[in-house]
């Protein structure tokens, strides 16, 4: 899923590159994210909903 998404012009949900060997797919928000991103959005608000539900996700 994550090529397909890159190949249609998807980039990451935070930061929108399409580079980068900490990109993952969130299968809850149909969307790339690079995991740095997504730390980076907990650290910058803990109470950050999407972050959580995406962190969740990706490190089942």
């Amino acid at each position: 899923m994550l090529d397909t998404a890159i190949s249609l012009g998807h980039g990451c949900w935070y930061c929108g590159g399409k580079e980068g060997d900490d990109l993952a797919f969130s299968i809850e928000f149909d969307t790339p994210v690079h995991l740095s991103c997504l730390h980076g959005a907990m650290v910058r608000n803990k109470h950050d909903e999407e972050a959580q539900i995406m962190a969740r996700e990706l490190s089942e």
